[in-house]
């Protein structure tokens, strides 16, 4: 399904609704004002300062970054929680269902569309909850004080407050706002995911230097000292300013995972010899070993190491939290940390953030890193589910053709994605898993829950001929070729289908 025809039917779905709480409003005698496309920002976030008593909310989509700040679905998930510390009494639903289709601005999260507005509310005292698997909670609502309405198709995303063409209305009455209070009430709450979960980790802010420069982080890789780049990420992310810096052995090697696999005379002697590196020759710190205890170690500035180090102040990107909290630090090889890093920096450089596009030789020249490991570090990210990639024409031969777009994400729960995987083998099995996840890996699509789950019911709607068929033909491409994407796997097995007369009359 194109993104025109999810746009159009969402349009059709929202003048449904409207029709049906227009009359209804002025059955009840409210008053009525519409709030469609770039009216819908200011006017809700005007309510919600306004609030004295109440704000009940249920939404489809929330999906904020909590890094920028400068964001209207920020701005609006702000006015909530003010709301909320003034004393007004604020509750929200979110819906819980996956992301199944991929849009240009929304990709499916492992960890689900509304992780991060579900933790930003409940961290902050908010009354939060998620919807029951059973049921999807498709609405837009928020009812203010008992008396305000605001409902339609706009979900708190920044392209629908500032780009799609949304319908929405504010109605003022009593009894309306009665009537569907009345009707949100009835949304079934999961309790046990609407638990308060952690506050995560902040963002680890790293000077692009340490990547820019081929003394540092490109030079560890051309010696493949995976070691040395992750103690020093560790280092880094447990520094503090005008505090003593000690090397605690036994924490670095259970970060690290070797605590496990050898003893620790052995990992004491693998992590000096790290260390050594670290400061000869990359030249990044200065340490005081002691036997038998942690060594002392000062962070020296990497753009001048005759001084400590100090946060950087311009210049830099921010590595998720969440890269260190999931695992993600142990879990990729090398090459897709180093690429990983890369989609940071030019993402954060780029205005179409987090799309971005960038000739390889630029990327060669700007992180001093080879060919080979650009391709098999991006797709390796691809298979992991942390980047999106865009291969451009190839009608003009591959040696014309325009530049890769990449798309990065923030890493997410690897735990969640099993237990997704898992659910997925207790509805069809283990042997009909296994085919999907064998075909999802031919487009790269093994690692997203969405993708397997669309894949078994298509097998169920076509037949395994069929699908075998399509994902055959798609295989026989380049991996760089724009067509080798599940999306064009769907459109051959439909095509097939048709001609079979598999499909229902207007789905041909």
């Amino acid at each position: 399904m194109t993104q025109k025809l999810r746009l159009k039917e969402g349009c059709v779905l929202a003048f449904l609704i409207l029709v049906f709480c227009i009359g209804k409003a002025f059955a009840l005698s409210g008053e009525i004002k519409d709030i469609s496309g770039r009216e819908y920002f200011p006017t809700v976030k005007e309510a919600i300062e306004k609030a004295e008593k109440s704000i009940y909310m249920v939404m489809y989509v929330v999906r904020v970054d909590p890094r920028n700040t400068k964001s209207k679905v920020f701005q609006l998930c702000q006015s909530l929680i003010d709301a909320h510390d003034r004393g007004v009494d604020v509750g929200v639903i979110l819906d819980q269902s996956l992301d199944y289709e991929r849009t240009e601005d929304e990709g499916w999260q492992t960890e689900g569309k509304n992780a991060n507005a579900f933790q930003i509310f409940a961290n902050h005292g908010l009354k939060v909850f998620y919807d029951k698997t059973s049921t999807i909670s498709h609405n837009k609502v928020l009812v203010i004080d008992r008396e305000t309405v605001i409902l339609g198709s706009t979900n708190w995303t920044e392209y629908a407050l500032s780009r799609n063409n949304e319908s929405s209305v504010l109605i003022q009455s009593k009894e309306f706002a009665e009537h569907k209070l009345s009707q949100l009430t009835q949304i079934g709450i999961d309790q046990e995911e609407s638990e308060t979960p952690d506050i995560r980790e902040p963002p680890l802010v790293l000077g692009r230097i340490l990547m820019e420069s081929p003394d540092f982080f490109s030079r560890m890789m051309t010696a493949s000292d995976h070691r040395a780049f992750d103690v020093y990420l560790l280092l880094l992310k447990d520094f503090k300013e005008d505090a003593e810096s000690i090397f605690n052995y036994d924490y670095i090697a259970r970060e690290l995972g070797i605590a496990e696999k050898m003893d620790r005379t052995a990992y004491r002697r693998q992590l000096t010899k790290t260390l050594r590196k670290l400061m000869e020759p990359y030249q990044l710190l200065n340490f005081e070993p002691h036997y038998a205890k942690d060594a002392e170690v000062i962070l020296l500035d990497p753009t001048n190491d005759k001084k400590p180090y100090t946060y950087p102040q311009g210049n830099y990107f921010k590595i998720p939290g969440e890269y260190f909290s999931y695992g993600w630090d142990q879990r990729l090889l090398f090459r897709e940390k180093f690429c990983y890093f890369i989609n940071l920096i030019r993402a954060s450089l780029s205005p179409g953030n987090p799309w971005w596009s960038k000739a390889k030789v630029t990327l060669e020249n700007q992180f001093h890193v080879q060919t080979e490991t650009l391709q098999l570090g991006m797709i390796g990210l691809r298979r992991w589910n942390l980047i999106d990639m865009e291969y451009s024409s190839t009608e003009t031969g591959y040696a014309n053709r325009m530049s890769t777009r990449y798309k990065v994400s923030t890493p997410y729960s690897y735990e969640e994605l099993q237990r997704q995987k898992k659910k997925l083998v207790e509805e069809f099995g283990q042997e009909r898993f296994d085919q999907a996840l064998e075909w999802a890996a031919i487009v790269f699509e093994e690692n997203d829950p969405g993708v397997l789950k669309d894949i078994l019911h298509l097998t169920d709607q076509f037949g395994q001929e069929i699908m075998d068929k399509a994902f055959n033909v798609v295989s026989q491409k380049r991996v760089d070729n724009p067509k080798r994407t599940y999306r064009y796997v769907v459109g051959i097995a439909r095509s097939e289908a048709s001609e079979l007369s598999l499909l229902p009359a207007k789905g041909r």
